[in-house]
């Protein structure tokens, strides 16, 4: 059976990981970019172009044409659908949202792009540089403002020196129109059409896009645009914009421009005239040259009234909000401080409250199942700050309800966000009596004894992942209750599971996000397979982890009973979350409940996208930040949680995450926050943002530091890169940084003045290639005896650095996801924690347990504050693919020598002292026990290899001497007393 595993193993190598490797060299993906940059634009644009499901990388565009600027990108591998963005280095987008080339024709995509403009073409949309045509029919059609059609002209020609004067007197719904044959118009570059009224020259067209020597072209006064289909051309005057920005306050901007006055322009609230109190228009340059200004209303209206704008020739203009949320007035009206949203549970009675200002009008309503129709109906009413609320009698427990909401429109089911319980898919909300979801012997008030988080090892795990394998020995596969069986081993007896974990010696178990998530159908038992990081319902549990996901009680129950059953081991419980953007902005309850509140705008009024899902969530805003603070703290008490991991932290502001750590010190201060502060998005201000940038300004918050990741294996987002480990050159000073944890040390700096606190250190995640494929794209000659020291070396030098250690699930055991560096709906087969090679790389397990037995017992590997570190830590070599360096303090081993030899051959590292040290860490064994003794100034370091070694006792110099003098004559006799003796037996052969 081993030997037919074996070999399936094999061909899913063969399968999965050689393709990919030949697809990089033998096949190629082209895609050619043509970019037409707005009038007026000047911003420096470039590209950010992904195969679908890759990394993507920045290509500036390197030539032009007639029509505009040029890139062409070549791809490894033969892709069929490839994403792109038109940006700045600021991540500045022309449009909001990704876009993707899904058209090739032998291997190469071409696009046309118009600035600001989400479409795009496959096509010239200006047609080819040249006519094609002998002669060609133009009918041209044109429009005007004032519908004035008398003497109309177009003089039209494709050479100066052959005109033609046609009248355009056929009256049309479009205007007025006429045909007209141009002849000798081959090879010419465009056909020119000049619009005249009464001989006065009223507008310029180059027509370009001519097809078997026909064009209808669709002109349209003051733009100089030529549109080739009368649905194209957006002829009718209206408004682009029309928002309210305060209560006294419209902007307007339309498409055409118009008289605006007193006279000409009324204003109507609820359908009641309101007085306008001033005018200011100028005009813009959009597509059609139009106004733009402000309306000054003489009184006040509320948010909730319908506003409506009437101008002659224009349609009804209807007025959304605009900019009010930002304005001191919404602020201070409209911001609530009680911590009572969403339903507060009785035995007798449920009061229910949700945060919709903007909303005209909103009801309860109740369902029997997650199917069925609303079976009763609550009048809700508006209090103050914005709150809707009422209460229901009746013991509520398991009852599914929703919220009933109008916006200046018809009524529309919402979830609530506040929401504990949720039914199947999250699709309604569920009243939870969460006492009746605590398991047995759960404690209420509990408390962490944790001291500091750099006594942390944290191990980041998937739900599913732990127990999908068919030899994990877990019966609750892929569910919550996984993770309270003990005992499971696979058929060789080897441990898995909650003990395998226990018994690595790791403190926390991450959990990659358990919160609802948006991607996987609760309903169906066939296999689905997501990471999770599109959120619907934050406070409400993923029920694809449940074994009843109908039941909204049972996934809190079952939970609960994982992180019972984890402290009962000794380990601690954190939560991945992902407040940075929601699964679907248009189908989330914060944008139905208050539209365009919780989620940011760019400077051209689109959802900004640093998050890369088209919807980053408004941190700053001050109900959004409630809501983050209000869930981590219902998170954090109602789950006895020990911490929490941010999924892009960069995007949320400084204020925000600073009150969650406030609101945390509250319930334990030992509880941890770890996020990601890359430096992301363009919308908030750069001092605001929550990135590594401002650690210093977080106290309590730690950052994954990526310098020391990709310090030691290269580049993530490029797999070919190397680091230290893996045989690049010059990396030992951005290694030693992220080993002391981050901290200033004379010139070493990662940060700036941080603490060890804020520094995570780590070498492999759920993102991108596990640390072991990494390697083997990286290091193709390599063989897996190279590999596998190059891999040890790195988790060697996590394991025994300063900071927040983080291991990714199954990193001890080679883990490897057949090259998948984007594993998130991948299969198990990818995913999956694969416990028979955990049996075969049973050896690195160990030496996993005996570094981390090693920086648990010894303080000196896991210093808290900066200052320990500067005390202690002096560096001894940072050159020539070595870092060495001294620890010493008051452990009780005074005096730790750290070798990382990163040559492949073995080197002679100069030790601090002649003394006797006892070698705790070597060629593949750890721990804390001695594996030899060495004695002397000097030590030989394998290569490719960690050596940890402390020092056991000095050396006298005079009696060492003396030792020597006399361990001389002792060595004389013996060489006489083997001489001799030779001499004898010599003369007995002889005779």
């Amino acid at each position: 059976m081993k030997k037919i595993l074996a070999s399936l193993l094999i061909l899913l190598q063969l399968i999965f990981v050689f393709p990919m490797q030949s697809l990089a060299f033998d096949d190629q993906t082209t895609v050619i970019v043509h970019y037409q940059e707005a009038e007026g634009n000047e911003k420096d644009w470039n590209l950010w172009i992904w195969p679908a499901g890759g990394e993507g990388s920045v290509y500036d565009f390197t030539g032009e044409d007639n029509y505009g600027k040029i890139a062409t990108i070549t791809l490894p591998g033969d892709h069929d659908t490839v994403g792109f963005i038109v940006r700045t280095e600021s991540w500045e987008k022309d449009t909001s949202n990704d876009r993707f080339i899904e058209q090739f024709n032998d291997g190469i995509g071409e696009i046309w792009i118009i600035g600001g403009q989400e479409a795009f073409f496959y096509e010239n949309p200006e047609g080819p540089d040249a006519i094609l045509d002998e002669q060609v029919t133009l009918d041209i059609n044109y429009h005007n403002y004032d519908e004035n059609y008398e003497n109309i002209s177009a003089i039209v020609y494709a050479d100066d020196s052959n005109k033609q004067t046609v009248l355009l007197e056929t009256i049309t719904e479009y205007g007025v129109s006429a045909e007209i044959l141009l002849t000798d118009t081959l090879n010419q570059k465009k056909i020119v059409v000049e619009i005249l009224t009464n001989d006065q020259l009223m507008g310029s067209f180059d027509v370009k896009k001519i097809n078997e020597g026909k064009a209808d072209i669709f002109l349209v006064e003051n733009n100089e645009r030529v549109f080739y289909t009368s649905s194209d051309a957006v002829y009718r005057p209206k408004a682009v914009t029309a928002k309210l920005n305060d209560t006294q306050t419209i902007v307007l901007e339309t498409n055409m421009p118009f008289k605006a006055t007193l006279d000409t322009m009324a204003v109507f609230i609820n359908g009641e005239s309101v007085a306008i109190e001033s005018l200011k228009f100028e005009t813009v340059n959009n597509d059609f040259n139009g106004q733009s200004g402000t309306v000054r209303l003489s009184e006040k209206v509320n948010y909730t009234d319908d506003i409506t704008i009437v101008i002659p020739k224009f349609e009804e203009i209807n007025v959304q909000l605009g900019d009010v949320y930002d304005t001191e007035e919404f602020e201070t009206q409209y911001t609530y401080s009680g911590s009572d949203l969403g339903p507060t549970y009785y035995n007798d009675s449920t009061t229910f409250k949700v945060w919709a200002p903007t909303a005209q009008d909103i009801n309860l309503v109740f369902f029997d199942d997650y199917r069925s129709d609303v079976s009763e109906r609550y009048d809700m009413s508006f209090e103050k700050n914005g709150v809707w609320t009422t209460t229901v009698s009746g013991d509520l427990h398991n009852q599914l309800y929703a919220y009933e909401v109008k916006h200046q429109s018809d009524y529309e089911f919402v979830v609530d966000p506040y929401a504990k319980g949720v039914s199947l898919n999250g699709i309604k909300s569920a009243v939870i009596d969460l006492e009746r979801t605590n398991p047995k012997l759960w404690d209420l008030d509990y408390k962490t004894d944790f001291t500091s988080i750099t006594d942390a090892i944290m191990y980041e795990v998937h739900v599913r992942d732990l127990s999908m394998h068919s030899q994990s020995g877990i019966k609750n596969k892929g569910l919550f209750l996984g993770f309270t069986e003990t005992g499971t081993t696979t058929n060789d007896g080897y441990s898995t599971g909650l003990d395998y974990i226990k018994e690595l010696g790791v403190t926390h178990i991450q959990f990659m996000p358990i919160y609802d998530y948006g991607s996987i159908d609760e309903s169906k038992d066939d296999y689905q397979f997501n990471w999770g990081y599109d959120p619907v319902n934050y406070n409400a549990l993923e029920g694809s982890y449940a074994s009843d996901p109908f039941a909204p009680d049972v996934r809190i129950n079952e939970f609960k009973q994982a992180v019972q059953a984890i402290h009962d081991e000794d380990m601690k419980v954190t939560m991945d979350v992902v407040y940075n953007h929601v699964f679907s902005l248009n189908a989330m309850a914060f944008e139905k409940l208050v539209p365009g509140y919780y989620f940011r705008k760019d400077e051209t009024g689109n959802y900004a996208n640093g998050s890369g899902c088209g919807n980053e969530t408004a941190s700053e805003r001050p109900m959004v930040r409630k809501f983050i603070v209000d869930s981590i703290t219902y998170l954090a008490n109602e789950y006895n949680l020990d911490g929490f991991r941010f999924d892009l932290m960069g995007l949320h502001d400084v204020e925000t995450m600073n009150q969650v750590r406030a609101s945390l010190d509250e319930i334990d201060p030992s509880i941890t926050i770890i996020g990601e502060g890359w430096n992301m998005g363009s919308v908030l201000n750069e001092d605001s943002k929550a990135n590594q940038n401002q650690a210093h300004l977080m106290s309590g918050i730690a950052h994954f530091n990526d310098t020391i990741r990709d310090g030691l294996k290269g580049s993530v987002f490029d797999s070919l890169d190397q680091g230290f480990v893996n045989g690049k050159p010059d990396m030992e000073s951005v290694v030693f940084s992220g080993i002391l944890g981050g901290i200033v040390l004379d010139d070493i700096s990662t940060w700036g003045d941080i603490e060890p606190t804020q520094s995570v250190t780590y070498v492999e995640a759920h993102d991108n290639n596990t640390l072991y494929d990494k390697l083997k794209l990286s290091n193709p000659e390599a063989k897996p005896a190279e590999i596998k020291k190059m891999h040890l070396l790195a988790d060697s030098i996590v394991l025994t650095s300063q900071g927040v250690t983080f291991i990714h699930a199954g990193q001890e055991f080679l883990r490897t996801k057949l090259g998948d560096e984007n594993s998130y709906k991948s299969s198990d087969i990818v995913n999956r924690l694969d416990w028979l090679r955990r049996e075969k790389n049973n050896d690195t397990v160990e030496y996993f347990k005996g570094l981390i037995k090693l920086k648990k017992e010894h303080k000196a590997f896991r210093f808290s504050t900066k200052e320990e570190i500067r005390d202690s830590i002096t560096p001894l070599s940072l050159e020539n693919n070595v870092i060495a360096y001294q620890i010493t303090s008051d452990d009780v081993w005074e005096s730790i020598v750290v070798i990382h030899n990163a040559n492949t051959e073995s080197v002679s590292v100069d030790l601090p002292e002649n003394a006797i040290w006892e070698v705790v860490v070597k060629e593949g064994h750890s721990g804390i026990e001695s594996i030899e003794s060495i004695t002397g100034d000097e030590v030989l370091v394998s290569g490719i290899d960690t050596v940890v070694m402390y020092k056991s006792s000095e050396i006298n110099t005079g009696e060492m001497s003396k030792n020597a003098s006399n361990m001389a004559f002792v060595y004389i006799g013996v060489i006489l007393l083997v001489v001799a003796g030779g001499a004898i037996l010599f003369k007995k052969r002889v005779k």
